[in-house]
């Protein structure tokens, strides 16, 4: 990999890199609620790269959160990391291997417990007041 963005705090003395130096296949990583998928969707659009959110290739599209078999999941997985440019948020640590050997950054979000569990909190209450639901936007904006 050819860049690392770590916290702040750990790189006081050093700059970040800038989105350029991240490349073309950019993993995002980080705790639920943490901003990945926000982040991921920002990055791609301003560096013009597909964005994959592996919640979509995980669960089934319109099954309320239905996941596929891992079988299938993996080979979606595969699909996606073998191609030239993404940007790639979320965990699934089983297959996390493959897609740090293609990657060429790593953003690792540090949010605490307290940011993260708000951020859940603040996105469950507007899911029950009937706004805009995280899925359906990125499935929308995604084709999928």
């Amino acid at each position: 990999m050819s860049a690392t963005v770590r916290p702040l705090h750990a790189m006081a003395d050093r700059p970040l890199p800038s989105l350029a130096q991240l490349g073309p296949r950019v993993v995002i990583l980080g705790p639920s609620a943490s901003g990945k998928s926000t982040l991921a969707t920002r990055i791609a659009a301003r560096q013009q790269l597909p964005v994959v959110h592996l919640d979509q290739l995980y669960h089934r599209p319109g099954s309320d959160w239905q996941p596929r078999p891992l079988a299938e999941f993996a080979a979606q997985h595969q699909a996606a990391v073998a191609t030239p440019a993404w940007v790639m948020e979320g965990h699934y640590s089983t297959l996390l291997p493959a897609r740090l050997a293609r990657a060429t950054g790593l953003i690792v979000l540090d949010a605490s417990t307290a940011v993260s569990l708000w951020r859940y909190l603040r996105r469950t209450r507007t899911v029950i007041r009937g706004r805009a639901v995280w899925w359906a936007t990125v499935t929308a904006s995604s084709g999928a």
